[in-house]
């Protein structure tokens, strides 16, 4: 398990902010919200079935 750090909490959060600081930056950021949506994705699967 990896270890993360909150940077932002609000009702409208962005890491467009974070992700403007280079590429590395901006990869983490893409990951991060991938793995977002396919959390919610696999969520939503699981309810239909």
């Amino acid at each position: 398990m990896e270890d993360y750090t909150i940077i932002e909490v609000n009702s409208a959060p962005s890491l467009t902010h974070y992700a403007s600081f280079g590429e590395v930056q901006t990869k983490r950021v893409e990951k991060l919200y991938l793995k977002v949506l396919k959390a919610l994705e696999n969520k939503n699967n699981t309810k239909e079935h």
